[in-house]
């Protein structure tokens, strides 16, 4: 119940990543996708950025586990917006 009326005050932010399985290199950038968030405006202006962040994570070898992104996306975003929206982060390998 908690997640859920967190969910209703903050927002959420699905990160979908894909990698190459024998590199751990990116395969495209990331997808970002806000919902309950910010207005579609603001979110034109944050994405690049979270997106920029997750591809300097992830081709700088810190790719260890998605507490990694979860982790740099929700301070970047609590600095910015003032707001602790979930983030989800999924990982595909190809």
């Amino acid at each position: 119940m908690r997640e859920r009326e967190k969910l209703a005050r903050s927002g959420i932010l699905f990160i979908d990543i894909s990698l190459d399985k024998t590199t751990g290199r990116l395969l495209h950038e990331p997808e970002i996708i806000t919902r309950g968030f910010v207005s579609p405006e603001d979110a034109e202006l944050l994405i690049p950025e979270v997106r920029k962040r997750v591809v300097e994570i992830v081709d700088g070898g810190g790719m260890n586990d998605e507490k990694n992104i979860v982790s740099a996306v929700k301070s970047y975003l609590h600095e910015e917006t003032k707001r602790r929206p979930m983030i989800f982060v999924t990982m595909s390998r190809a």
